[in-house]
């Protein structure tokens, strides 16, 4: 019998940013109500707010309050508490300062170069001020790429060579004292009496050349909730037992979907450049531009949960970056054709310890990694299979093929792997299985569209699964390991065997693997990602090694490190690259489509699994949901073009299965069930087996 592992969490979850976003850029509002990163006009842009990278230089836009001579400023005074409005992005800080409450609102409208700031204050008596400062980046030569000047900040990208216009002022048209001092735009608005509370809403623009002030009218935050609250009712809903759960799985939907560049479908890594993965360490790298593989990851996500349109243009973005021999010469790609990738140290900037150096693009892109095909072709297929539109895959079945013949050529060659090492190349184990997963899916697509089958598909797929497990298998260290060839590590890599479906869970080796990488990687509760990893837990490897327990049927093992997970995110649930799991402390670019997207498919994994004809009931949800009282719900659930509804009630007695909207689907009912002493139904039937 396996022993539960311990599981602890911090005494409260870390407060740490709010993350807001558009479409085309993304804010992150410390937890003072202080925005700690801003790029304008886009993600890709140098950042006009980066305080949460560098505290001293990185640059801000704070809110201040004066009472008669006493002047407050948030990141100095009072209580703060932050939340989300229910169903959407929109960001609510309150703040407690001198017998008074201030609510600020910020959200990013979609189409619009522009972030808001409601704020309201309570109660209204005397005569306040509200005061604005907004500090650029300070350092040379990002120094001078800012020019304060008291109506506003002309700005270039020091990269890009665009030029625009920072404004700062008020919806209504309130005219403030305005100067500048010390590199800082400072604005105070004198607040008019009022019954109950004053109100002033920001509204911080950008202007692609600097000229005369324009007013820009607030748009509708009423119409912005029902939009994200639309959006979010087209993917699948959930009913279950952890209600925090649920809030995760909805959050993490939310932070995909705000990761996504919305002009060319691109989904980015993270919203951030150069966050330390580690403290005091170098690891500091940029991660706004859309990898191959962590935009697959994402799309399959968003797939399994309904929304296919964001899944589809993201494999046409990746499909138009392929190159004419079927492989991606690149593992990472710019939002924009004519965005830089090239990586540049930034002087004068430091992580939030003094990290450095601190980097802008990535120098990853000019790497071989093998993996891209198989993201893709899988990532394809799934589409296909959930939205029962092969539109996609007939567009672009040359490219498709393209890519699997690529795989057949270079499967077998060394690369930089999954994690980027920059010393040398490797016969990584994780880019091999993803070639095999390229083949494997490409198959299916053949048949599904009704093409001719090449026989060296068929044939370079035998060979891999045949030789690549037994190059990889260790007897000595009791695992699947990194990479053959050459002594090795371990790594949770090395999952891609089971997780592509290479290797099935029982085999016997890789159930040893399991274990093992649980016992050799374990930190606390969570897991790091190899053995020679010295940082925190790897929020991505951690939700490997769960939906590995969760395939192996160690269900309660997996719920109480998906607990552990949870219990790691922030107070906002948001998560980094990396955690403390006893601290809470977030590390890496923030926040993780990685991170995210893995969470929202280890629970789609709990609830069902459907392969085309079969349905598979609630495969892997915990012993501790079926107390008698509980009904478990997945609604929306993307059946091949149709969604389906699965309901388990449970009584004292009886495990009461309904579907809705599955009617084409061969239902099946996991034997664990029947081992319960419960009466099992199936929409109203008595089962004694399978159906």
């Amino acid at each position: 019998m396996t022993t539960m592992p311990p599981v602890s969490s911090p005494a409260r979850r870390l407060r740490y940013a709010g993350f807001i976003a558009n479409g085309r850029t993304a804010a992150l509002i410390d937890d003072r109500g202080r925005v700690g990163w801003l790029s304008f006009p886009t993600f890709a842009h140098f950042p006009v707010c980066a305080s949460l990278l560098d505290p001293a230089h990185g640059g801000y836009l704070e809110l201040g309050l004066r009472l008669g001579q006493a002047i407050f400023w948030a990141s100095d005074y009072g209580a703060f508490t932050q939340r989300y409005l229910p169903g959407s992005s929109v960001l609510e800080t309150t703040w407690n300062v001198a017998g008074r409450t201030v609510t600020i609102l910020d959200w990013l409208p979609r189409g619009h170069d522009l972030l808001v700031r409601e704020i309201v204050l309570r109660p209204a008596d005397g005569q306040p001020a509200l005061l604005a400062r907004l500090r650029p980046p300070a350092p040379p030569p990002i120094s001078t790429a800012f020019v304060v000047r008291p109506d506003g900040i002309d700005m270039t990208d020091w990269r890009a060579g665009g030029r625009g216009c920072l404004r700062l002022q008020a919806a209504d048209r309130a005219a403030p004292t305005s100067y500048s001092a010390a590199g800082a735009l400072l604005l105070e608005f004198a607040l008019p009496p009022a019954d109950t509370d004053h109100r002033l809403t920001l509204l911080l623009t950008y202007e692609a050349e600097s000229g005369p002030s324009i007013h820009c009218a607030i748009p509708d935050r009423t119409a912005h909730v029902a939009e994200e609250k639309e959006w979010l009712s087209t993917a699948v809903d959930l009913q279950l037992p952890d209600g925090e759960l649920v809030a995760a799985f909805q959050r993490s939907l939310l932070a995909l979907r705000g990761l996504i560049y919305e002009p060319t479908g691109a989904i980015l890594a993270a919203a951030t450049a150069s966050f330390p993965s580690e403290p005091g360490g170098s690891h500091n790298w940029d991660y706004r531009y859309c990898w191959v593989r962590d935009g697959c990851y994402a799309a399959q996500a968003l797939d399994a949960v309904g929304r296919h349109r964001e899944a589809q243009r993201l494999y046409e973005f990746l499909l138009a970056r392929q190159d004419a021999d079927g492989g991606w010469s690149a593992p990472l790609w710019a939002i924009e054709p004519h965005f830089p990738v090239a990586e540049e140290e930034v002087p004068g900037l430091y992580g939030p310890a003094g990290e450095s150096p601190i980097r802008i693009g990535n120098a990853a892109a000019l790497q071989a990694q093998h993996d891209s095909p198989g993201n893709v072709l899988g990532g394809v297929y799934r589409h296909c299979l959930l939205s029962g539109d092969n539109g996609l895959a007939e567009r672009h079945w040359p490219r498709l093929a393209q890519a699997a013949e690529w795989c057949c050529q270079h499967w077998h060659e060394p690369e930089s792997g999954i994690w980027e090492r920059r010393e040398r190349q490797r016969h990584w184990v994780h880019g091999q299985a993803l070639c095999w997963s390229a083949l494997h899916h490409g198959l299916r697509l053949a048949q599904r569209l009704g093409k001719a089958i090449p026989t060296a598909w068929t044939a370079t797929a035998d060979t891999i699964a045949r030789t690549l497990p037994e190059a990889a298998w260790s007897e000595e260290k009791g695992a699947y390991l990194r990479a053959y060839g050459e002594p090795s590590i371990y790594d949770v890599s090395t999952l891609a065997l089971l997780l592509e479906g290479l290797l099935p869970p029982e085999e016997p080796r890789l159930s040893r693997t399991v274990e093992t990488l649980t016992r050799a990687l374990a930190y606390g509760p969570a897991f790091r990602r190899d053995e020679q990893d010295e940082r925190y837990p790897f929020y991505l490897t951690t939700l490997w090694l769960i939906r590995a327990l969760q395939l192996s049927g160690q269900y309660e093992r997996a719920y109480a490190h998906l607990r552990a997970v949870l219990a790691g995110a922030t107070d906002l649930g948001l998560m980094g690259e990396y955690f403390d799991p006893l601290s809470g402390r977030q590390w890496g670019n923030f926040p993780q489509a990685f991170s995210h997207e893995e969470l929202v498919k280890t629970v789609v994994e709990m609830l069902w699994d459907f392969d085309g004809e079969r349905l598979v009931l609630f495969p892997a949800i915990p012993a501790a949901w079926l107390l008698p009282g509980n009904t478990i719900v997945a609604r929306n659930i993307p059946l091949g073009g149709e969604r389906g509804t699965i309901t388990l009630e449970v009584a004292e007695d009886t495990l009461r299965f309904t579907t809705q909207g599955t009617g084409r689907c061969r239902l099946v009912v996991p034997r664990r069930y029947f081992a319960t002493g419960r009466r099992v139904e199936v929409d109203g039937k008595g089962e004694s087996g399978n159906r």
